[in-house]
């Protein structure tokens, strides 16, 4: 698997390193993970937000399906403002501040961040954050200029590195 593994990232350095690809023309592999929030997301919020995250990332012509990749695509919410609005039914308003990073986990380096706020109302927490994470849209400017500058950054590390990739790769075979 180890070997599989490193095959798969010497062949994909190859191919980006050897031929000056536009960012448009490859699948950049990304793992998806939501960072540790402020506040805790009940499960069914976490899914949708992790879903909106692989959607921006596919949107984006990432290949956002792998476990773990040696570059994450991620996010963090910070909760702005919380309202209990009254009436019947009472429903529940949520201000959020979204940053979205790309990164290399292995070298401990940020690629690319953006910031956007959304909002989102619903009968209870968990379905006010559901409305909140629907809303954040993958046609936004900023969301698909931070995409598209994270892939070059990929794209400059595999430029830069792959002969030392491939050399690491040979030897482990």
């Amino acid at each position: 698997m180890k070997i599989w593994k490193i095959a798969a990232l010497a062949a994909l350095a190859a191919t980006l390193g050897g031929q000056r690809l536009a960012a448009q023309e490859c699948e950049i592999p990304v793992s998806v993970m939501i960072m540790e929030q402020s506040e805790p997301i009940p499960q069914a919020a976490a899914e949708v937000f992790s879903n909106s995250l692989t959607r921006i990332a596919v949107n984006g012509g990432m290949n956002a399906e792998l476990n773990f990749s040696q570059f994450i695509f991620s996010a963090r919410m910070d909760v702005l403002d919380k309202a209990v609005l009254p009436g019947p039914p009472t429903q529940v308003m949520y201000n959020l501040g979204v940053t979205f990073y790309i990164a290399d986990v292995y070298n401990k380096k940020k690629f690319s961040s953006a910031y956007i706020e959304v909002k989102g109302v619903g009968q209870n927490e968990t379905k006010a954050l559901i409305n909140t994470f629907q809303k954040v849209n993958v046609s936004n400017v900023e969301i698909r200029n931070f995409v598209q500058h994270g892939k070059q950054k990929i794209m400059d590390y595999y430029d830069n590195n792959y002969q030392n990739i491939i050399k690491v790769a040979q030897s482990l075979a």
